[in-house]
């Protein structure tokens, strides 16, 4: 279809743009401070929540991220701390954590995308079945308009919020001021990979996981990887639409 090959064009193009102001940034110095502070919690608290989202993940998944986020916010104001100062959410600096977010994903498309590529060879070529994800599944499978707009509100808005916030806003910085900035960063990003239950995508979940996590901690904003989250959540959708309908989506005839 000429209008997914154009939009992979454009990315490309700017993923390589991207990806050239990235290491020049690197070579100048910057990118190089934390910012973003360790999460000062008790083990006991860390361990409630664990099994408050252990039993939600194997019980009642349809309470996980009402679960999830409520527990973090609830636990931290406990504790003293406010969230939104804590992970410097600023309404005023939506349109920087969007331009920002989307440079972000422009440079690691690139790399991120040979990943994928060469680990679903590697799996193929080990005679390993490679499923979609299964929310990519739920998107192709996807027969009316209602449910195409509830999944993509979802998975551009919701999941970005969702797992940002309890992957790189409550789980990096607690392990961080257990066992410092770079085994916070693997952990974090490797259950962050494990989550999504798609073993092809294992590795470049985790190296995406480790993207978002440095954003925020070069930053000490997590609106930056809530951003990119869901520009790279978003842009995925968008080439699914394009295989799954081409340039002239079936439920477009009927509005």
């Amino acid at each position: 279809d000429i209008g997914l090959v154009v939009y992979i064009g454009i990315i490309i193009i700017s993923s390589t743009y991207f990806l050239y102001q990235f290491r020049q940034a690197l070579c100048s110095g910057e990118y190089r401070e934390s910012l973003a502070p360790p999460l000062l919690l008790s083990l006991s608290d860390f361990f409630l929540y664990l099994v408050g989202f252990a039993l939600c993940y194997w019980y009642a998944q349809e309470w996980l991220i009402v679960y999830s986020l409520g527990s973090i916010v609830l636990i931290m104001l406990l504790r003293g701390i406010q969230p939104l100062s804590f992970w410097k959410l600023e309404a005023g600096q939506v349109p920087s954590y969007f331009l920002k977010g989307s440079q972000a994903y422009l440079t690691i498309f690139i790399p991120l995308t040979l990943l994928t590529v060469v680990c679903s060879m590697l799996f193929s070529l080990f005679g390993f079945e490679d499923l979609a994800q299964p929310a990519v599944q739920m998107l192709l499978d996807a027969k009316d308009l209602k449910t195409i707009a509830a999944f993509l509100f979802s998975a551009c808005v919701v999941a970005p919020l969702w797992e940002e916030i309890t992957f790189r806003g409550f789980l990096y910085p607690f392990l961080k001021s257990r066992c410092g900035n770079m085994a916070a960063l693997t952990i974090s990003s490797l259950l962050f990979a494990a989550m999504h239950q798609h073993p092809p995508s294992f590795i470049p979940l985790t190296l995406l996981g480790l993207g978002l996590g440095l954003i925020y901690d070069r930053t000490g904003s997590l609106g930056y990887s809530i951003f990119f989250h869901g520009v790279f959540n978003a842009a995925t959708c968008l080439v699914l639409l394009f295989i799954k309908y081409g340039s002239h989506p079936e439920w477009a005839h009927s509005m």
